[in-house]
């Protein structure tokens, strides 16, 4: 089955050269300069592999050789899904091609391992058939010698497939998170860039479009929704869609790349934004420490002049999928990042180890939708509010 596939692709690369040509530029390791005869040489092996099979002039080399090639791929593309870090520049087109190009990459490696288990299983089909009978006359012929597989060549092959298996698992997994962490603080930098455009637009404020004692209605796509104070952390997308965002209340730049499609078709209708919106801008900086609060009175807009440490200060945090990663264990905790965006309009992905506590009360227990009872999540309840800082 694989030689046959093997077969028509190469026939149908030979027969458009350019277009494979196309392909090879995606290749890890492969120079502009190399595509063309690269392409070319492998199309030609390939042909010569499948024919080689095929028409039984070098069966055991071929079936080697495809092995080989196929190991040497899943090698490559492992290396670079691995190796590879994601651009810095905040730019979202390089960052969406840097994305585009570790999916390509994850998808040949798995199509390759599919292909090497196919290789395999005809190879063990071909042993069972091309067992020689006992030899007369103290020889095999030449076609048995040509046509089986020992035993080791089919040992060494499944020793080959578990390695590979064993490391895919974990390169694929940290490269997808390192492409979608890369995207998540993309988009955190928009975020903190609207939100200053915001607050310049309203007399130095940050976003504020809630009430103490009522719940507030926010109109996005037509639809009417309410919001209780504290919920402002996950529904300002809502309240900014209109004005910053061209209405647009399902923009692609409000969830994380790898936001279930499921749960995020709820959370839309719910107006839930996984990027959290920390709490600490919508009261004051006396509500956030403990000598001081007093109550919802201190509820209420915070100034950007107001804020004394804009680079060390989040203002938007990436939670998810965090959440689902910290369940088997919360001792896993300090090992993992979390993306947020600062005050200053930069992003980075921060270890735990490095969030400061914050006010242990959270919320509080005064109304206005309070949930958060202690200080959690991470970042959300500075002390001192604007006027201190989330991470050492």
């Amino acid at each position: 089955m694989f030689m046959l596939l093997l077969l028509i692709a190469s026939l149908l690369k030979m027969a458009d050269i350019p277009r494979f040509e196309d392909a090879v530029l995606t290749w890890p390791l492969v120079p502009h300069w190399a595509t063309f005869p690269v392409a070319l040489a492998v199309a030609n092996l390939e042909l010569a592999i499948a024919l080689g099979w095929f028409l039984r002039l070098f069966p055991r080399t071929a079936f080697s050789a495809a092995a080989v090639g196929l190991v040497v791929s899943i090698a490559v593309f492992l290396t670079y899904i691995g190796s590879t870090e994601a651009p810095d520049c905040g730019c979202f087109g390089v960052l969406t091609a840097y994305y585009s190009r570790i999916d390509t990459a994850e998808r040949v490696v798995l199509r390759n391992v599919g292909f090497l288990s196919l290789l395999l299983a005809g190879g063990i089909l071909g042993y069972g058939r091309t067992t020689p009978p006992p030899p007369s006359r103290g020889h095999l012929s030449d076609s048995h010698r040509n046509d089986g597989f020992t035993i080791l060549e089919l040992l060494v092959t499944i020793a080959l497939i578990t390695v590979i298996i064993s490391l895919l698992s974990p390169l694929l997994g940290e490269g997808r998170k390192t492409a979608q962490r890369a995207v998540s603080l993309s988009n955190l930098r928009q975020h903190t860039g609207v939100f200053s455009v915001y607050s310049n637009d309203h007399e130095g404020r940050f976003p504020y479009f809630v009430y103490r004692d009522a719940q507030a209605v926010v109109r996005c796509g037509g639809v009417a929704i309410t919001i209780d104070h504290w919920f402002s952390y996950s529904r300002w997308n809502l309240a900014l869609a209109n004005g910053y965002y061209d209405g647009d209340c399902n923009n692609d730049s409000f969830y994380p790349p790898n936001y279930p499609r499921g749960l995020g078709e709820n959370a839309v209708r719910a107006g839930i934004s996984p990027y959290y919106y920390g709490c600490a801008f919508i009261a004051r900086p006396a509500y956030w420490n403990p000598a001081t609060r007093t109550g919802p009175s201190q509820w209420g807009s915070t100034r950007q002049a107001g804020v004394l440490f804009p680079a060390y200060k989040g203002l938007l945090f990436a939670y998810y999928p965090l959440f689902i990663e910290i369940r088997p264990g919360l001792e896993r905790i300090s090992r993992l990042r979390l993306p947020i965006g600062f005050v200053d309009g930069h992003a980075e992905s921060v270890a735990f180890g490095r969030i400061r506590s914050g006010y242990e009360r959270g919320d509080g227990r005064f109304g206005g939708g309070s949930h958060h009872f202690s200080d959690g999540p991470g970042g959300l309840h500075t002390l001192d509010g604007v006027q201190g800082r989330d991470i050492e």
